[in-house]
């Protein structure tokens, strides 16, 4: 279960954005447009282009006298689109500047979170660890539960997974239920609240409690098709799998590894497809299917040696390799498979070992010490705890409605903003204005010809072609380049790109209400579908028009048709 550990970084990164949205509140236009063309850009596999635009945004926090979250956001995007080295500077850097915050509810626990999250990728476990105390008790100190407890439980899995000591993990996971008591936690975090149960049921299955394994993975699949999280079943069938080989109903066993092998396959989870390698060769071992076992046990050899992800079972497949390459007279298979479980007791080693030092000298003590130091303080604060809490209410109350008529007042600004513009946009032409002529200079013939030229471009959408200049524009028309801006900036009252841009713009609104296939395009497709570069200039072109970010105005445009 090991790659989840990556899975809950991005979830820990959705969450400080939500949170961010909320906090930031008169930032929240600016921030949406970046963030919408930084996903775009990340979707579109385009990491560098969504590395230049994040630093290039930067640049706007650069004279602030004080450092804010929403600058610090930035770093952790910026860790998300480098190399492993770079991405550690860039968190480095966040955790020193996190040090001027005032208020330290996110940073520097989450950039903490993230480095052990990387570390962890790269097989360094011990830092991943050191990162993930870090994590935790930043978090606890500065009353970030969510992450908190998602801290505690990497903890607890490295406990499982990488120290071999199931049943402190099972205590730490104990510790981390208690946050999902609560149905919100469960209905906000399903993904981590699966991930814990299925935890509970590797580390019983490990200390061969099949019975309890099994009740974990029947309650686990119950709550994913629940909480409509499909893609999560498949594990608790996978882990049922491992079960069945263990108590030697290989039949069944190869039923549910063969069901659960495409998830696997899909989530590129291969510290997962190798135990599952195991379980198929050692249940096809026991159905006397010597070849298929050998298969298996082969593809965990080539797995290995890529990957050197160390999972206990590996070295009875090895074990097995070896043993039967010496059957076969193949000596020098022999040497090479001993040699690779020689690298993987070193590999036990140099993490199990260390880890399993580290929780103990810091980890077991620290909570003896937060324990008394919790005990003190309870004692100490229980004549002024009411107090506290009453201010403290009294404060979140006002904050919350706040907040709440801010948003809702902006809110119903911006639907009426979109509601004027949808009922105004039967055309996309741009009206002539009725100037006088006098001004131009140019001669009545010319200026109908030209008008009436137009009038034919609009209508044949002519502006939807890319890279549009006045000098193409002109010979469309018949008119010099000269005599082009003139009339359309005294007829239309605007510049050329102005005038171009607010065609493309009318256009794409247009068919955004009409056409049921258009609303369902990206912001990148529909910027090139009306003749727009890039990303960038299109939301920028719509937010002149509209006052609405494109992002928002696509989402009103859906529920308005969906009421």
């Amino acid at each position: 279960m090991g790659s989840y550990l990556t899975m809950k970084k991005s979830i820990l990164l959705i969450f400080c954005f939500i949170l961010l949205s909320v906090y930031n509140i008169y930032s929240q236009e600016e921030h949406s447009i970046f963030l919408d063309i930084y996903y775009n850009l990340i979707e579109s596999n385009k990491k560098d282009s969504a590395r230049n635009l994040t630093i290039n945004y930067l640049k706007k926090f650069k004279h602030q006298n004080k450092i804010s979250e929403d600058y610090l956001d930035l770093y952790m995007l910026l860790s998300e689109t480098d190399d492993f080295d770079t991405a550690i500077l860039y968190l480095d850097t966040l955790i020193s500047l996190s040090k001027s915050l005032e208020k330290k509810h996110h940073y520097p626990a989450t950039a903490y979170y993230e480095k052990g999250s990387k570390y962890y990728d790269k097989k360094n476990f011990v830092k991943a660890l050191d990162n993930y105390l870090l994590a935790f008790n930043e978090a606890k100190k500065h009353k970030n539960k969510y992450l908190e407890i998602i801290s505690l439980h990497n903890l607890g899995l490295l406990k499982l997974e990488r120290a071999g000591s199931e049943r402190e993990a099972i205590k730490i996971f104990k510790k981390c239920e208690k946050f999902y008591e609560k149905d919100d936690n469960i209905t906000t975090y399903p993904i981590d609240y699966l991930i814990l149960i299925y935890s509970y049921s590797e580390a019983y299955r490990n200390i061969k409690k099949l019975d309890s394994s099994l009740y974990y993975n029947k309650f686990g699949l119950s709550e994913s098709l629940r909480l409509n999280t499909n893609h999560i079943k498949d594990y608790f069938i996978f882990s049922e799998g491992i079960n069945e080989s263990i108590r030697g109903n290989f039949e069944a066993s190869l039923d549910s590894l063969k069901w659960s092998k495409k998830s696997l396959i899909e989530n590129n989870d291969i510290g997962n497809i190798i135990l599952s390698n195991y379980y198929f060769g050692k249940s096809y071992l026991g159905l006397n299917n010597n070849v298929k076992a050998l298969e298996h046990f082969k593809k965990i050899d080539t797995l290995f040696t890529k990957n050197l992800i160390y999972i206990p079972e590996i070295r009875l497949a090895y074990t097995y390799l070896k043993n039967n390459a010496i059957r076969n007279n193949e000596l020098k298979e022999g040497i090479r498979y001993i040699e690779k479980i020689q690298k993987l007791d070193s590999l036990f080693i140099n993490n199990f070992k260390i880890i399993n030092n580290t929780f103990k000298d810091e980890f077991n003590n620290k909570e003896l010490q937060e324990e008394k130091y919790n005990l003190e303080k309870q004692l100490k604060d229980k004549n002024s705890k009411s107090i506290y809490k009453s201010y403290l209410l009294i404060f979140l109350f006002i904050a919350v409605l706040s907040i709440y008529y801010f948003l809702n007042k902006k809110n119903k600004y911006y639907k009426k903003k979109f509601i004027k513009i949808v009922d105004n946009i039967d055309s996309t032409q741009v009206a002539i204005k009725n100037n006088q002529s006098k001004e131009l200079k140019i001669s009545e013939e010319i200026v109908s010809k030209c008008l009436n030229s137009l009038d034919k471009f609009e209508k044949e959408n002519g502006f939807l072609k890319p890279n549009l200049t006045t000098y193409n524009l002109s010979k469309i028309v018949g008119v010099n380049t000269k005599y082009l801006t003139k009339i359309i900036k005294v007829k239309k009252e605007r510049t050329f790109p102005n005038y171009i841009n607010e065609l493309r713009i009318r256009h794409a609104i247009k068919k955004l209400k009409d056409d049921p296939v258009f609303i369902k395009y990206t912001i990148s497709s529909i910027a090139k579908e009306v003749g727009f570069s890039n990303t960038i200039s299109f939301s920028q072109a719509f937010k002149k028009y509209t006052n609405l970010n494109p992002s928002f105005f696509i989402q009103e445009m859906i529920r308005s048709k969906e009421s």
